[in-house]
């Protein structure tokens, strides 16, 4: 790993204040036209008395300020690092439009895996009272080459009459499933008595 020591202590954007946490993310000159734009709303008085703390806690506490506050704050202490060590940096001038960008993409991962979370709409629907209903389904397992089929038979309750799960070569596949899947299904329900059912 490299490791740089720096020692002089000054502001390297300023170079006239010791550059400490709440001076190199908001109090330097430089830095607060980064927080004017979106955080003018921010009293003097916090500013120019309080603590980074207390900054923060204020931030935090305005409704939907936190992301864009952290995220600011996160761009401007990179910045300053690589300024620091004298290592190529996004200039200052960039830091809300790259902010802005880096929540936008944040917030369309967030939308892309809600979709995916979504339950599934199907829906079972109990068959007629003198009926039993058989539900089946099928999988390709790539690894082993083969096939699998599942499928169980319900009353109008709901309760489970029969059910089956089997393993077949891929080669078989249709053999298994039938030309819908409801050929191995109508077997298996007729050799265990269950005759007179939808699919």
């Amino acid at each position: 790993m490299k490791r740089k020591i720096v020692d002089d202590p000054l502001c390297q954007l300023c170079g006239s204040l010791p550059e400490n946490a709440k001076h190199a993310l908001w109090d330097c000159e430089a830095v607060r036209r980064v927080w004017c734009l979106e955080f003018n709303w921010v009293s003097e008085s916090v500013t120019a008395y309080g603590s980074f703390l207390d900054l923060v806690e204020l931030c935090l506490a305005k409704p939907g300020a936190s992301e864009l506050f952290g995220t600011t704050a996160w761009f401007i202490w990179i910045h300053q690092n690589k300024v620091r060590l004298r290592e190529k940096t996004l200039p200052l001038s960039s830091v809300g439009e790259a902010t802005k960008n880096f929540l936008q993409q944040v917030k369309a991962v967030r939308e892309v895996r809600n979709l995916v979370k979504q339950p599934r709409g199907c829906k079972w629907f109990p068959p007629a009272a003198t009926e039993f209903k058989a539900n089946f389904d099928g999988a390709w397992f790539n690894e082993s080459e083969e096939a699998g089929i599942g499928i169980v038979v319900k009353d109008s309750s709901g309760q489970v009459l029969a059910a089956l799960a089997e393993k077949t070569k891929k080669a078989s596949y249709r053999g298994l499933f039938g030309d819908d899947g409801s050929e191995n299904s109508g077997d298996f329900c007729t050799r265990n008595g269950l005759t007179t059912m939808p699919f």
